[in-house]
């Protein structure tokens, strides 16, 4: 049995020794230690080590991608409401118009001709309006001409004997006084024509209307394609203007470089009171100045993976 020096030497040497770092083996250096931070003296404080080899230093990515995004999505807001003004508008322009006419005022003219059935003009016959008890006569030629009636709905009146007696209801535009003091012109004068028809009694020609009703009229088809017109404006509107949105989002992540573009592109083509469409275009040019920045946050995501 040894001293009590030996038995501690012993002992330091098998079980009371302190085993080596993970990832070493006996006889092998462990991992190398951090370099110690450098100390300048001319500032006289100390810095962190400089980087490792090959590891570069987290790049400092700039504001451009972020004005993309506020770019874009004021773009989007205002394409957004431009299709709901636009698509309202439209679909509801023949009730505006309605009512636009219900307050307009002035005189104008109707002026025709009226033909028998094998077409030849009939002279001679009476074309009264019916609620201002106007009344005029055909020339040889079959053409009448009525002056000075007020704009609106009016029934006008076609009489001759031994044929049935025509009634139509026909609205009269008002026309400048330029227009209506050139003599002997069909210029802004409403246009009726009659075919006279064998027989005896009344026969109303188109639909009946109030005699003076200020409703301008309009043809269905027109009505239809303005109404198909509205909803078309009101759907891209909204699209359009969702997508620009949606891009930007993305540029405030920096993420999805193509969609970011995308939404660049639609926020341009939604026009957007034209505002959008501008502020649309200079997103898409920082967008192009910043391409590198949404390429670099790539690796730096795929890399945390």
């Amino acid at each position: 049995m040894g001293t009590v020096e030996e038995e501690v030497v012993r002992g330091e040497g098998t079980k009371d020794r302190i085993p080596p770092p993970p990832g070493t083996e006996a006889g092998k250096p462990g991992p190398a230690a951090p370099p110690p931070p450098y100390i300048y003296q001319q500032w006289g404080s100390w810095y962190p080590p400089p980087p490792q080899a090959g590891l570069a230093p987290p790049r400092r990515r700039s504001s451009k991608p972020k004005m993309v995004g506020i770019l874009l999505m004021l773009s989007g807001a205002l394409s957004v409401i431009m299709g709901l003004v636009l698509g309202a508008m439209m679909m509801n322009i023949v009730p505006w118009m309605e009512e636009w006419s219900e307050n307009a005022s002035g005189n104008g003219e109707i002026g025709g001709q009226v033909i028998f059935m094998n077409s030849t003009p009939a002279a001679g016959v009476n074309v009264t309006v019916v609620d201002l008890n106007l009344l005029a006569s055909t020339d040889e030629t079959g053409h009448y001409r009525i002056l000075g009636i007020e704009n609106g709905w009016h029934d006008l009146k076609v009489e001759a004997a031994g044929y049935k007696t025509l009634v139509k209801s026909v609205y009269v535009y008002a026309i400048s006084p330029q227009t209506s003091g050139s003599s002997g012109t069909e210029e802004g004068t409403t246009r009726a024509d009659f075919q006279l028809r064998p027989g005896s009694g009344e026969l109303r020609l188109g639909e009946a209307r109030t005699p003076g009703s200020k409703t301008g009229p309009m043809d269905e088809n027109a009505q239809g394609i303005l109404r198909s017109v509205g909803a078309i404006c009101f759907v891209l509107g909204i699209v359009l203007g969702l997508v620009a949105i949606v891009g930007g989002y993305f540029a405030f992540r920096t993420e999805k470089l193509a969609v970011v573009a995308l939404g660049a592109l639609c926020g341009i083509l939604s026009l957007g009171f034209v505002i959008g469409a501008a502020l649309a275009f200079i997103a898409l040019i920082l967008l192009l100045l910043s391409t590198d920045e949404f390429d670099q946050a790539k690796k730096e995501k795929s890399a945390a993976l």
